[in-house]
């Protein structure tokens, strides 16, 4: 490790993910860095068993995961942005990773690519990869995120005039990139 600071924090926003939950938190306990991070994951008052399912990473992983469970569900009762408004206030990492509940990893050097990546180019705010978006039970074929002709450096002028091209639990970018965040 390089030192014992949190270089990254992972933020996950999870609801009535229990059938996608064990995936997405073993693709963040199974990364292969030199480098510290933290899972910090907001439960938004699910009814299936996602809480317990947390906890039980909790548990096994008192170093890097921490659960922030609600009681009752805040995007529906008081339209707040759990991401925005409860996990991005309280990072500690210099680093942000996103990954929503149900997504999941399976490179267990993402996050030390990307970080590498960041670290080594200063000019470069946010880096993201290309994802496999899969359909339960096949309900539809599976398929690259990212089209054929994404540019392989991107300006924040393509990600307004665009549309979003960037696979949400693709991404890593600088914290304070923003300020506070909009």
């Amino acid at each position: 490790m390089i030192n014992n600071k949190i270089l990254v924090s992972i933020c996950c926003v999870a609801y009535n993910h229990e059938s996608f939950i064990k995936n997405c938190l073993d693709g963040f306990v199974n990364q292969k860095t030199n480098f510290n991070y933290e899972i910090l994951i907001h439960d938004d008052a699910s009814t299936d068993n996602t809480q317990s399912i947390i906890r039980s990473y909790e548990e096994r992983y008192p170093d890097k995961v921490r659960g922030i469970y609600q009681t009752e569900n805040q995007w529906v009762k008081n339209n707040r942005n759990p991401l925005i408004e409860i996990l991005i206030p309280i990072v500690r990492g210099k680093y942000i990773a996103l990954c929503e509940g149900d997504d999941y990893w399976t490179d267990p050097y993402k996050l030390q690519k990307q970080i590498d990546f960041l670290e080594a180019n200063n000019d470069f705010a946010i880096c993201f990869h290309n994802t496999e978006e899969r359909y339960e039970n096949n309900e539809k074929p599976s398929f690259l995120y990212c089209k054929e002709d994404q540019k392989e450096t991107s300006t924040i002028e393509d990600l307004l005039y665009l549309s979003n091209f960037i696979p949400t639990c693709s991404v890593v970018f600088r914290n304070n990139l923003f300020g506070n965040f909009p």
